[in-house]
């Protein structure tokens, strides 16, 4: 089949698809009812690794490179890597932090980050006094939502080093926001810490009732440490995978002014034909006559 053939052929499924679907419209209403998931709206992800030592003698320290990245797509973040490392007669300590996140789609996706630090003081007189190093990894969701629903949030917190060594996974949530200033004031903050060598679950169902619908969330696994002694390796970890959950109260509505008319159901059809998601009320990932049967319901039922 030669070029013009194969996109006829196409153009001719699609128009069979589209034309069946009408037919569809036309004769199927209120078989049964449907809740759709309000799909969440990207604006803004980043991940960012950073590692920090210093050693005090004569104020000598060492910063390390930070690797930030900000999509607006849901696009694979892949992995930043932050290195550190002191090498002088005060003492040789090291660092590395990998950080990564990947999105399933935009209610859906995975982070996780690992860390690791040793070291070993210098001799005699000129031994470092005190030392100290900041690890972080850093994962950023900035998302809008067309209505209330819950951040799901499931995962392990790793801890590798000798007790009792501490790392930390700072899980905030934010949902004010300002031109001038970003998000401010975190209206859910949690803490998950192990201190042992062994695995703490992460677990957390945070809702998400703001007026605006606008939300931040920042998943950190962090370590840090003050002293001056021989450090054997320490290495912890996170894996997490996370979920936004909305049950949209007018899911039918899918021109978004609160009215249910001709244009959301050709809104649904334009949708429905380019398999777009938001005509996947069953949330199965295959667009057939079970969504359009969903759509009608939900639209017969109306807007609360």
């Amino acid at each position: 089949m030669c070029e013009a053939e194969r996109k006829s052929a196409h153009r001719g499924h699609r128009r069979m698809k589209f034309t069946h679907t009408i037919g569809i419209v036309g004769v199927v209403i209120g078989i049964g009812s449907a809740q759709s998931i309000a799909q969440a709206i990207p604006v803004r992800s980043s991940i960012e690794s950073s590692s920090y030592i210093y050693l005090s003698v004569v104020d000598e320290s060492d910063e390390s490179d930070v690797i930030d990245e900000q999509f607006d797509t849901l696009n694979p973040l892949g992995t930043t890597t932050a290195t550190t490392a002191i090498n002088s007669s005060q003492g040789s300590y090291s660092s590395v932090v990998h950080t990564a996140a990947e999105f399933t789609d935009a209610n859906h996706g995975e982070f996780e980050s690992s860390m690791s630090y040793e070291g070993m003081m210098g001799i005699g007189d000129i031994q470092a006094q005190r030392y100290g190093h900041s690890l972080h990894g850093i994962f950023e969701y900035d998302f809008m939502i067309p209505a209330d629903g819950v951040l799901n949030v499931s995962g392990i917190l790793s801890n590798q080093g000798p007790s009792p060594i501490q790392f930390n996974c700072v899980l905030e949530v934010f949902a004010e926001f300002s031109p001038g200033s970003g998000f401010t004031g975190a209206f859910y903050s949690q803490i998950f810490t192990d201190s042992n060598f062994d695995t703490e679950p992460i677990e957390a169902s945070i809702p998400l009732i703001s007026s605006s619908g606008s939300y931040r969330v920042r998943m950190r696994l962090s370590h840090s440490g003050l002293g001056s002694l021989d450090r054997t390796p320490l290495t912890g970890s996170l894996t997490t995978s996370w979920s936004i959950d909305s049950n949209n109260p007018c899911p039918a509505d899918l021109t978004g002014d609160g009215v249910l008319n001709f244009f959301d159901v050709s809104a649904f059809l334009s949708a429905y034909t380019a398999n777009d998601p938001v005509a996947d009320f069953t949330d199965d990932g295959v667009w057939n006559f079970f969504d359009v049967s969903a759509f009608l319901s939900a639209f017969t039922e109306g807007c609360p």
